[in-house]
């Protein structure tokens, strides 16, 4: 079996669904999963991912702080040899239209609400600026021109099976798998970007450093580097 490599992350949910599969593996709020459940969600977001058309090397975005879709959604995109990017719900329009201009997901994953504010006008003005969003999945209600995350990924996808299996043997453990961005200073836009491989166990990281002379917007520079600690928990 693919997993028993065990030099992907993803190759871990696996390991210990088998040897564990109805321990609990994630909390959050009421939610919990054991690790068979895991695994099941794993394999179900990344049949979700073939159908949307996400190939290797493919970006997948979550707007959301850390939850259970955090971690379900990343190991699906390793499966698949997508690279997964994680987007903090605080950041601004302006912030999240530099990164997101920047890595060009095909697919963005976010959650309707954080904090009481509803993230539909901002997604949906996304939407309309970047074709290249080709999928919006909503954690929570949907809104106009996006599915819901939990009945989009819940459809059985049965015909999709073997291209998952096919697809887990074709991707490399030196392949780039996440993608994060940081800023060198408070004024500037976060340009420089970090892909972790993946090698899980011992984690590789390649640094691609990337400068621009775009600058971020004077209402989002001073938030920048007050965020900077507060990234979302991909981001760490």
């Amino acid at each position: 079996m693919t997993w028993e490599k065990l030099n992907q992350t993803w190759h871990y949910v696996e390991k210990w669904a088998k040897a564990w599969p109805n321990a609990e593996a994630l909390v959050f709020g009421d939610e919990k999963l054991t690790w068979r459940e895991f695994t099941g969600q794993m394999d179900a977001v990344a049949r979700a991912y073939l159908e949307i058309g996400i190939e290797k090397g493919d970006r997948v975005a979550l707007l959301s702080m850390a939850r259970n879709e955090f971690l379900t959604t990343y190991m699906a995109a390793g499966k698949v040899g997508a690279i997964w990017l994680g987007l903090s719900p605080k950041y601004t329009l302006d912030e999240l239209r530099y990164q997101i201009s920047d890595c060009r997901p095909k697919l963005l994953i976010t959650l309707r609400e954080y904090m009481g504010n509803d993230l539909a006008e901002t997604v949906s003005t996304l939407q309309k600026e970047f074709s290249f969003l080709k999928k919006i999945l909503v954690v929570g209600d949907p809104f106009e021109g996006a599915d819901g995350f939990a009945a989009y990924v819940g459809k059985p996808r049965p015909d999709f099976d073997a291209a998952l299996a096919q697809r887990a043997t074709e991707v490399k453990d030196t392949d780039d798998a996440l993608l994060l961005y940081t800023t060198g200073d408070t004024f500037t836009s976060p340009e420089d970007s970090l892909r972790c491989s993946k090698a899980a166990g011992k984690t590789s990281i390649r640094v691609k450093w990337k400068k621009s002379s775009r600058r971020m917007p004077p209402s989002s520079a001073a938030s920048a580097g007050r965020r900077q600690s507060e990234q979302t928990g991909a981001e760490r």
